[in-house]
């Protein structure tokens, strides 16, 4: 079953750099995710989030500089044991095949299936309970296609979590969502980082899902991170009017962090 408070690794990234053909998405970029945090990786559309993200996983190799999971290069980690302690939850989720919600997350398991690939019990004990954490065991016997965007987010979430992972990587996963599914999603992420110990890596454009349920953040722009820290020190007026050229309030009240737009009618205007 499900283990808690298992130590999650330290990933840390020296001196990045990532090209997309001519174009450089990431240069000389120097991170560290300490074990157990939910960091938001915040930043303008292609500041390169989703490349950092596909770089942590070994999805995508770096240009120059490392970027180490306990010490150990990740490039050099097996695609089958990264499965065992990384997952993602994607964007975009397509599946065309009227998989159940049960055998949809039971993909999580095949990492550890045995030689004549079965699935054993305790890996529909581990699905089983996945879809009970993520309020989607009503979703067992439905097919995956027949359910509306926001349940199948968590289904596959369930599913990533069935891979017992250590890390969970989430690309923009609440983007396609409405607001109440999108805070529910954030909400369970949030307590399975408490109760199991994993570090939760969050590509997302929400600054203010970012300040709610997040403990720090990565905010890049230019190629570069330009600030990095726990969300009250990142998330100043001056951080974000820097990287996203656009006025802000900020508001600060009950130890809670809020983002206001502030553009005045005459801006607003210019596009009407």
């Amino acid at each position: 079953m499900l283990e808690e408070k298992t130590m999650a690794p330290t990933i840390v990234g020296r001196n990045v750099r990532f090209s997309y053909g001519p174009k450089t998405v990431l240069d000389g970029v120097d991170f560290e995710i300490t074990p157990g945090k939910f960091v938001a990786l915040l930043g303008p559309n292609g500041c390169g989030k989703t490349t950092l993200i596909g770089l942590i996983s070994g999805v995508l190799r770096v240009e120059e500089g490392t970027i180490r999971i306990d010490d150990r290069p990740v490039d050099e980690i097996p695609p089958r044991d990264m499965a065992r302690f990384l997952a993602a939850v994607p964007q975009f989720n397509p599946i065309h095949f009227p998989f159940t919600g049960l055998e949809t997350v039971l993909m999580g398991r095949y990492p550890f299936k045995d030689r004549f690939g079965r699935f054993s019990r305790e890996d529909i004990e581990i699905g089983v309970q996945c879809m009970e954490l993520t309020s989607t065991i009503e979703f067992a016997r439905r097919p995956v296609n027949t359910l509306s965007g926001g349940e199948r987010q968590r289904v596959i979430l369930a599913r990533a979590l069935a891979q017992q992972p250590r890390v969970l990587i989430l690309d923009e996963a609440t983007s396609n969502l409405d607001i109440r599914y999108a805070v529910s999603f954030m909400a369970t992420v949030k307590k399975l980082s408490r109760t199991q110990g994993i570090t939760v890596i969050s590509a997302m454009h929400d600054l203010n899902l970012a300040a709610m349920f997040c403990d720090e953040v990565i905010l890049t722009h230019g190629r570069k991170i330009q600030a990095k820290g726990a969300v009250r020190d990142v998330l100043t007026k001056e951080h974000i009017e820097k990287v996203y050229r656009t006025p802000v309030q900020i508001e600060r009240s009950n130890g809670r962090l809020t983002v206001h737009l502030e553009i005045p009618d005459i801006e607003i205007a210019r596009y009407l």
